[in-house]
C-alpha cells in the first residue's frame, strides 16, 4: 500500500508450499491487462521450487516483475533453476536473528537491474542524490529512509559470510 499497490494472495501447491503455476496464470489472466506490477514468490524454509523459472515466465508473460522473498534462502541453490536472489527481477534477504545468517537486524536486496539498484541505494541514504550532484545532502526522493547498516552489524555480517558460504 505504501507504493500505491494492492496485495492479492495466490493459491499455493502442497509439495513446495509455493505459488501454483497454473493457478497463478489463471489469476493473472483474470486481472485487467497491465494491472499487475509484481508477483512475489516466497522460498519457504529456504526451499526453491523446481518450477520457479516457470513462475518467472508467467510473470513476464503478464508484464509483471518476479520478486523473491528469500528471507530464509541464503545460499539456497537448485540445479537448473539457480541461486536464491538470482531467479527473479529482485530479491529480499533478511538478517534477523532467526534467519540462516544474522547481523542482528537488517536485510539485503539483490537485483540485476541497475536502475532499481540505484533507487534502492538512494532510498537507504535518506533519498539522497547519489549521481554526484552539487551536494550529497540533496534529496531527490520523498521515500528515503535510514537503511544503512551500522559498522558493528556489518562486521557480524562479514563473519557470518565466512561461516555459511562454501
Amino acid at each position: 500500500e505504501n507504493a500505491g499497490g494492492r496485495c492479492v494472495f495466490g493459491e499455493c501447491e502442497a509439495e513446495y508450499l509455493q505459488l501454483c503455476p497454473a493457478r497463478l496464470r489463471a489469476a493473472l489472466a483474470a486481472m485487467p491487462a497491465g494491472s499487475v506490477a509484481a508477483v512475489v514468490v516466497v522460498h519457504v524454509g529456504g526451499i526453491i521450487a523446481p518450477f520457479a523459472g516457470e513462475l518467472l515466465a508467467i510473470a513476464r508473460e503478464f508484464g509483471a516483475a518476479l520478486v523473491e522473498d528469500a528471507a530464509h534462502a541464503h545460499t539456497s541453490h537448485l540445479e537448473g533453476v539457480g541461486r536464491a536472489g538470482t531467479i527473479g527481477d529482485v530479491a529480499a534477504f533478511s538478517f534477523f536473528p532467526t534467519k540462516v545468517m544474522t547481523m542482528g537486524e537488517g536485510g539485503m536486496i539483490t537485483t540485476g537491474c541497475e536502475r532499481l539498484a540505484k533507487a534502492c541505494r538512494e532510498i537507504k541514504q535518506f533519498g539522497a542524490d547519489l549521481t554526484g550532484g552539487s551536494s550529497r545532502f540533496t534529496c531527490l526522493r520523498g521515500d528515503g529512509t535510514n537503511g544503512r547498516v551500522p559498522e558493528l552489524s556489518a562486521l557480524l555480517g562479514l563473519l557470518e559470510c565466512g561461516r555459511v558460504l562454501p
